[in-house]
């Protein structure tokens, strides 16, 4: 079904997260003048700033990549800095915020003090969190899932251009052989 009252079309670009969806299923996309856009209430507002990916929390906040790739919290109609001096390529959300640091392309969290705590040697392409947090291989698309700190491979028959988790902690991937959309990677449904 098409939302007829969507201001502008989203602008999908690779690399960028540029869809995302809080608890209650409102969505939020970043446009192609980087613009933010979110629905609430049955209305799209807006949002002021530039953004180069988007991700929510578990609690419903909302984050994004600036455009000179610092990680931002959306709070209280503004955008306040999270990632200190630190940059970063990718981000994702759940109960704890997760970046692709800008220099070394690895997997770091956001810790209490907004600074990158690393998560091992990965080097990711694509992350998305939910109950664990997931990541692609840069160099293959091999799907990995943290597990008490250790990355260990989530699949391996397949590998992904891109990785999401959604509603109940499904795991969707686009299938890097065939393009394809696949849920529940771990039983090979195909959506």
């Amino acid at each position: 079904m098409v939302d007829a009252t969507q201001p502008v079309g989203a602008y999908p670009f690779p690399g960028r997260a540029v869809l995302a969806s809080d608890q209650w299923g409102n969505p939020a996309f970043i446009d192609s003048e980087d613009q933010i856009h979110y629905k609430l209430n049955d209305q799209w507002v807006k949002l002021p700033g530039c953004a180069n990916g988007i991700a929510f929390s578990t609690n419903g906040t909302l984050y994004k990549l600036g455009c000179i790739n610092y990680v931002e919290q959306y709070k209280e109609g503004k955008w306040v800095r999270m990632s200190g001096h630190e940059r970063a390529l990718g981000l994702a959300a759940a109960k704890e915020v997760y970046v692709r640091e800008w220099s070394s392309e690895k997997v770091f969290r956001i810790n209490k003090e907004k600074k990158f705590e690393g998560l091992g040697e990965l080097k990711a392409g694509y992350l998305a969190a939910g109950s664990h947090l997931y990541a692609t291989k840069y160099s293959t698309g091999t799907i990995y899932k943290l597990e008490k700190d250790m990355w260990q491979i989530a699949n391996k028959d397949k590998t992904a251009y891109s990785i999401a988790v959604g509603r109940y902690n499904r795991v969707y991937i686009v299938d890097k052989s065939s393009m394809k959309v696949f849920h529940q990677i771990f039983d090979e449904k195909e959506v």
